[in-house]
């Protein structure tokens, strides 16, 4: 155990000392498979710095262990962990603060540090000809499905807004305490999970409590794709009398993938899935075709509106292109120009007053009143 102990500890080490390295195999034998990866992301905001939704620095380094063990000739042991350092600001600055929730710029240009964030932890069994049973933080199965499918920009933060799959939100991204089950039978992919209830998602009406999550898919001919998904929550009741609603999502998605070109659109309804009291409905597409040569071209569109009190306001509304050069599998370089088509009267979460209260603020459901402008990034990313 300790020699194993030893090698995981020299092999994180090469992780930070050695960014040359591929996927690290750290072990391979009849029964044992681990491998160490990661990404070095380098990238940055452009635009204006006053009315852009992002605008600085976008650095972090990101890096995980996959395992697997036979167990016998149908079980399998399986294991996955990956964390998430933001490095936006100069060694001199750099801290340990926690991370907060968000995406996983976690605000570009801000200057709280290096934050580490444990992006996911899990473990279970895999079940030949059943399927693979999983405990921990992990993606759910909408997230593997629709997210998967139209969040696939170039560069970090641009893409994967409009469906409301956010991070432990009701687990439909990320989330721990989930309890999962991936099947694959011929052409289907059965995909379900259980979020259970924690303290911590107790403390306010706004943080997550148990949910389930339902998807599935299905491969058809000619490199055609169909998914389905359904996601309810529990939200507990406010302690000043106002009346809560269990939140709802559908999902639906399409997609074509023949390795040159790629395309998908992706669809979302929820009902007080966002706040309580607020509806939305949200579309994302992608259109990519990748040459032979390593160059990519990229365009999507998202849009995302919500239902306040019968109103009806654009929550997202964006369109990104771009081009990616990869000089080899590993290393590629990237831009993205965002045209954000937002007005200082969208809706935004962080104006949402507590407990359902959604009067407008200063004429603006915005936490910051004024017309978003457009932006565009540029990075260069390295896979080990």
């Amino acid at each position: 155990m300790n020699v194993k102990l030893n090698a995981i500890a020299i092999a994180i080490s090469f992780v930070f000392i050695a960014p040359q390295l591929q996927a690290y195999q750290l072990i391979k034998d009849d029964k044992n498979d681990v491998k160490l990866t990661g990404m070095a992301y380098a990238g940055h905001f452009f635009g204006n710095e006053k009315n852009s939704a992002n605008y600085g620095s976008n650095n972090f380094l990101r890096f995980g262990a996959d395992a697997k063990t036979a167990i016998d000739d149908k079980l399998t042991a399986i294991g996955k962990y990956e964390a998430q350092f933001k490095l936006n600001n100069p060694d001199s600055e750099q801290n340990f603060a926690s991370s907060v929730n968000g995406s996983d710029n976690g605000g570009a240009g801000d200057a709280q540090g290096t934050n580490v964030r444990t992006r996911l932890i899990f473990g279970g069994v895999g079940v030949k000809d059943i399927g693979a049973f999983t405990f921990g933080r992990q993606w759910s199965p909408n997230a593997d499905t629709f997210t998967g499918w139209t969040d696939i920009g170039y560069t970090d933060g641009y893409t994967g807004s409009a469906l409301g799959l956010g991070t432990d939100r009701f687990a439909s991204a990320r989330a721990s305490d989930v309890l999962k089950y991936a099947g694959v039978f011929g052409n289907a992919n059965i995909l379900a999970s259980y979020k259970f209830k924690t303290q911590r998602d107790t403390d306010t009406l706004d943080k997550d409590n148990s949910a389930y999550n339902l998807a599935a898919t299905y491969n058809l001919p000619m490199h055609v794709s169909i998914g389905a998904g359904f996601i309810n929550g529990h939200r507990p009741q406010s302690t000043s009398g106002v009346a809560t609603n269990n939140p709802k999502l559908y999902l639906a998605g399409l997609k074509y993938d023949d390795s040159s070109w790629y395309a998908a659109v992706t669809a979302a309804k929820g009902s007080d899935f966002l706040a309580n009291g607020v509806d939305h409905k949200g579309i994302e597409t992608a259109l990519r075709y990748t040459f032979t040569n390593g160059l990519g071209l990229l365009a999507t569109w998202e849009k995302q509106t919500v239902d306040v009190n019968g109103e009806n306001l654009d929550a997202y509304n964006s369109t990104t292109f771009g081009p990616i050069y990869n000089f080899t599998k590993n290393l590629s370089v990237s831009f993205e120009y965002r045209i954000n088509s937002l007005d200082k009267n969208a809706w935004s979460p962080s104006a949402v007053r507590a407990y359902g209260d959604y009067s407008k603020t200063s004429g603006s459901y915005n936490s910051v009143a004024v017309d978003a402008a457009n932006d565009y990034q540029f990075a260069v990313k390295y896979l080990f």
